[in-house]
This record gives C-alpha cells, structure tokens and sequence, in this order.
C-alpha cells in the first residue's frame, strides 16, 4: 500500500508539477565532483533522485550509482532515463529517513539536491544520521538546500538557516564547505551548497593512572 508522501508525489511527477527539475545534472555537482578525487567505480548515491538527472550524469563519469526516491513515479521516468542514455544506476524507491536498504559504510559520496531542507528540525537530524551510516568513513556529502539567511527573489524551495544544517550536521559531519549559491541560473532562488566529510571515530584515551 502507498503512504501518502508517495501518493503527493506520485501526483506531481504525472502531472509534471516540477520546478525543480531543470532537466541537466545541477551545475555546482558538475563542479564540485572532480575536486573530490573518486575513483572509476566508486559507490555514490543519490537520495532524492526524481526524474534521475543527477543520477544518470553521474553514472556516465564512470561511477558506480544508486539513486533513491519515495516516488515509484519518479523512478519509473528515471529508469527509462538512464535506460535511454545507455548507463547503469540502481534506482530504489524507499523512504530515506526509515529505510536500511542502503547497506552502512557501503558509499564514498551521497549527494542531494533539495532533500535535506524539506524536513522539519527532527527529520533533518534523522536525514543526516542515514547519511552518516551509509558513509564508508571519511566520505563525502554535498547537499544543496534553500537559503532561509538570504533573501532570494521570487519564490524557491524550503528554506533553511546555517544554524538548522549546523544543528542537523555537525554532530556527524565536518563542515568543509557551506556558501551561498544559486539553485538555478535562471532564478533567483539562493540556496545553500554543502560540502559534509564524515567525522572519523574518535580513538578513547587511556588515564595513565
């Protein structure tokens, strides 16, 4: 049975209600991934995935994809997307904040694109610990989420503020990049692009006495 996220969604992905979807992989992803140093084939996920833009532009630099979304519509036009552009990606639909589909320590990057910020401060939280378990140990989370600090032009997307993703992040993550940036060219709806390392084990200390 559909819970009724999937059926909201569901709703919007056939009737095409998508302004989010630009329809080419999200430039500030194009320009961030060669920094990140990944080897072909590495694991990378997409949470979020929608029509599987990102997620078949990814598949083509040679990685080794799984993409996620609660819309069994999203991943069917997804599906058919990477099918159509010849690559490999494993699309699942699951609720990202419940599910352990996604094996722990199994990825080094998870990217999303305006995921994170369409939860309250609990769901966030819970959004970031599934990123931090899916993680192999110093990997890598780049989110792109609405600018609540900003003031944007025109409409947008949810917004959030550096200390909602400081309260939600850090105790997993550290920060290396969080700056202010634009969802599309086309818009002037500001969004915050972050880039999260997972934070390594800390080793106990030993008392001496």
């Amino acid at each position: 049975m559909r819970t009724e996220q999937q059926q909201r969604w569901d709703s919007r992905y056939r009737d095409g209600n998508l302004p989010w979807d630009a329809g080419q992989p999200a430039p500030d992803l194009v320009s961030v991934l060669p920094t990140l140093g990944l080897a072909a084939g590495t694991c990378v996920l997409e949470v979020g995935s929608g029509t599987g833009t990102n997620a078949v532009w990814l598949a083509q630099q040679g990685l080794r994809v799984t993409a996620v979304d609660i819309s069994p519509a999203a991943a069917r036009l997804a599906r058919a997307r990477a099918q159509a552009a010849t690559v490999q990606v494993n699309f699942a639909v699951i609720d990202w904040l419940s599910d352990r589909t996604v094996d722990a320590h199994s990825q080094s990057l998870v990217f999303d694109r305006g995921c994170f910020h369409i939860h309250d401060a609990e769901g966030r939280a819970s959004f970031a610990q599934q990123v931090h378990r899916v993680l192999r140990p110093w990997g890598a989370w780049l989110s792109l989420a609405g600018n609540a600090d900003e003031e944007s032009v025109g409409g947008g997307p949810p917004r959030v503020s550096v200390a909602d993703i400081a309260a939600a992040v850090e105790p997993w993550f550290e920060i290396q990049q969080l700056r202010s940036i634009h969802f599309r060219a086309d818009t002037g709806a500001l969004a915050w692009l972050g880039l999260y390392r997972k934070r390594r084990p800390q080793r106990p200390t030993f008392s001496k006495n």
